[in-house]
């Protein structure tokens, strides 16, 4: 056995599964127990009026008060809710804007060298112009949003400055954050430190949860993306030559492959042989907290459904918001970004949580590769050390 093998089962036992993120009440599974950002009819009924554009905007408004005096508030309303004055009042006083839990970091440095090498002048400006966004979109966590020490969040708290996508994505996000890398890394100054803060949090989130979610939202807990986060310290260390990251990173990174082995692998036999692949595979009966009205309106699409002659949707209920096959797999297609090419393809909710992904195959195969990098990189290290120890000594 491998030292990589041995890793992983002496591992094993530590990685927490998905489920235990679940919610489970009845009919209801949900990513996580809030009752404003994971299910409930607070959520179901807000979502539904649609008194934003994008319904990321309400689950990533931090609460001004406690869910108590907040469902008290809620109860006052006219059901079912519409977007008027007296919702648009309600959110005023119980949420404070989106995102309110962060600002912005001042005061960091770039010193992308490689730009004494770009000629052509039209790309030489756009690409200053690209590095000049990178401390725009540099966030730090300060806080709840407001000083009520009780009053609900969905971010999930993240120790070290990072960057994020931009537009509605206000929290680190996971794939996202390996092409992030690549234009940090090459932009220098406040930004190497910047980069290792941004693989550091997410070995913060496999540390506590076992894997990496989608972004660090409480209503991501249920989902994750393409794995990338060998890749991210391979990248990382390749560009840096910081191999002192890889005494955390290794267990860590073993762990969250552990985690996609238990959690999203099946297995596939073909020609007498069995092969192990990952897929996506979702538990959960609810909308997309964050995409919650797209969802239901297209779980409401009977063109979407094997038999044209399904009713539609209902309007959700306190524990039923919609098909759970439908959901299912909308959680699972927006993990790959393929939404709207498989719905096309497969022309049937129910049989496109079958499908494995490509996307995935490639993660799996550069995770492994990365990892045994990593391992490698690690023993060379100390290899040296030792090496220098001896010499020292007159051993050598």
């Amino acid at each position: 056995m491998t030292l990589l093998s041995k890793s992983v089962v002496a591992l094993a036992a530590a990685a927490p599964l998905a489920r235990a993120q679940l919610f489970r009440n009845g009919s209801v599974i949900a990513p996580c127990d809030s009752a404003i950002y994971c299910h409930g009819e607070i959520l179901s009924q807000i979502q539904l009026a649609r008194p934003f554009e994008d319904s990321k905007t309400f689950v990533d408004m931090p609460a001004k008060r406690s869910l108590e005096q907040i469902q008290e508030a809620f109860d006052e309303l006219e059901k079912p809710l519409t977007n008027n004055t007296a919702l648009n009042d309600f959110l005023a006083a119980n949420f404070a804007l989106a995102g309110g839990e962060l600002s912005e970091v001042d005061d960091l440095e770039t010193d992308a060298q490689f730009l004494d090498n770009i000629n052509d002048t039209v790309i030489r400006e756009f690409t200053e112009r690209v590095i000049e966004i990178w401390p725009d979109l540099t966030r730090s966590y300060t806080g709840a949003g407001s000083n009520c020490t009780d009053c609900p969040n969905s971010f999930i708290p993240i120790n070290r400055t990072f960057v994020v996508a931009g537009g509605r994505f206000r929290e680190p996000y996971y794939w996202d954050s390996f092409w992030i890398l690549e234009g940090l890394l090459r932009t220098g100054g406040s930004f190497i430190e910047v980069s290792r803060n941004q693989i550091e949090n997410f070995l913060d989130l496999v540390d506590q949860y076992g894997f990496v979610m989608n972004g660090a939202r409480r209503y991501y807990l249920n989902r994750s993306q393409p794995p990338l986060l060998s890749q991210m310290v391979r990248l990382y260390v390749d560009h840096t030559n910081d191999t002192d990251i890889l005494d955390r990173a290794l267990p860590l990174l073993i762990k969250e492959h552990e985690w996609w082995t238990v959690n999203r692998t099946v297995e596939v036999s073909k020609d007498d042989r069995t092969y192990q692949l990952n897929l996506y595979n979702v538990s959960n009966t609810q909308p997309r907290p964050e995409s919650y009205y797209e969802d239901y309106t297209t779980a409401s699409n009977s063109s979407y459904y094997a038999e044209p002659a399904n009713p539609p949707v209902p309007r959700p209920t306190a524990d039923r918001s919609g098909p759970p096959e439908c959901e299912d797999v909308m959680n699972a297609l927006d993990e790959c970004h393929a939404r709207g090419f498989l719905y096309k393809s497969l022309g049937n909710c129910n049989t496109a949580k079958q499908h494995v992904s490509d996307c995935l195959k490639v993660a799996r195969m550069k995770r492994l590769d990365a990892n045994r990098a990593a391992g490698k990189a690690k023993r060379d290290e100390k290899a040296r050390k030792i090496a220098e120890i001896n010499k020292e000594l007159g051993l050598d």
